[in-house]
């Protein structure tokens, strides 16, 4: 039941996030988008149904605005695939990741993971999570992060190394 990138047929849409609008990080979302693009043009069967970007909002909540209307415009039925860069920058936490699943189930769609070069198939068996164990770990840092403060965060964006 493992979905094959040269069965990829269908409307799509590309989500983009980060969390911080810091300089660092302030093509983050463009890039993104960018990547998702590429993908699309070296798979002619799939259409871009719309572009959902949430710009300095954690990945560990479903209150984002692009996020939301991303899962409404997946409603109407007729979206096959969600195209994104990685897990994270789709959920951060188990709470998302389930929700997310659960309206794939309902509305049969699989997500493209572009730096994996994965994709997440809800009705195959063996992919019981989109990212399982990493999902966990994601949270907790994300929580940890919440709590202590963005200092190490900043620093890394001042880095450039995101």
């Amino acid at each position: 039941m493992t979905t094959s990138f040269y069965e990829l047929i269908g409307l799509a849409v590309l989500y983009a996030r980060v969390s911080t609008t810091t300089e660092g990080q302030k093509d983050s979302c463009k890039n993104q988008l960018s990547l998702g693009v590429d993908f699309l043009k070296k798979h002619l069967g799939l259409i871009c149904a719309g572009e959902y970007v949430d710009d300095g909002i954690t990945g560990a909540t479903n209150y984002r605005p692009a996020f939301n209307d991303m899962i409404e415009r997946i409603k109407c039925g007729d979206i096959r695939y969600i195209i994104t860069k990685n897990e994270e920058r789709l959920c951060r936490s188990t709470e998302i990741d389930g929700y997310l699943q659960s309206i794939c189930r309902e509305y049969d769609v699989c997500i493209i993971f572009l730096e994996s070069d994965t994709i997440f198939n809800p009705f195959d068996n063996e992919q019981v999570t989109m990212h399982g164990f990493k999902a966990v770990m994601n949270q907790q840092y994300v929580f940890h992060q919440s709590k202590v403060g963005t200092l190490a965060h900043q620093q890394k964006c001042k880095d450039k190394r995101l």
